[in-house]
């Protein structure tokens, strides 16, 4: 005979399994996250710069402000399909095309792109200047609604 107790035990697990499948489809699905970021950190050796980036699957867009001189630079892109990486391209404010980002997304287990660290290169390649972020903040939404889990949730 079985019992209650057993009954509910498999009841739970299989709950458990259900939602946890879920949650993971919802990371690998590109159109499930919808995610804001806010950076601050350097470009090059002295422009220190704030930026925010919103995650829309795997599409990049958002802007930054070089601090000092109040130029705002417009962004799109994409995330690597294994979410460690990362390529925009940069533009000014009248949409002219001023350089292009290559960037390596550091995360940890309970903190997606905690880190941003690449090189900045302009058009013609002769300017090439470092890129240093951490993220300040994460705004989270998940299908329109607003989202208190992580992006590994």
């Amino acid at each position: 005979m079985i019992s209650t107790k057993s009954i509910l035990n498999t009841f739970f697990l299989v709950v458990g399994l259900l939602l946890t499948t879920s949650v993971f489809a919802q990371v690998d699905d590109p159109a499930a996250s919808n995610t804001r970021f806010y950076y601050s950190g350097s470009l090059g050796s002295n422009e220190k710069i704030e930026l925010n980036i919103q995650l829309t699957g795997y599409l990049i867009s958002g802007s930054y402000m070089v601090i000092n001189s109040g130029d705002i630079f417009l962004i799109r892109g994409r995330l690597s399909a294994d979410k460690a990486g990362l390529g925009v391209i940069v533009y000014d404010s009248e949409n002219n095309y001023v350089a292009a980002v290559e960037a390596r997304v550091v995360s940890e287990e309970l903190d997606f792109a905690r880190e941003i660290r690449g090189v900045w290169k302009s058009p013609d390649g002769n300017l090439i200047k470092n890129l240093r972020l951490n993220k300040v903040a994460e705004f989270a939404r998940n299908n329109a609604e607003e989202s208190t889990t992580s992006y590994f949730e």
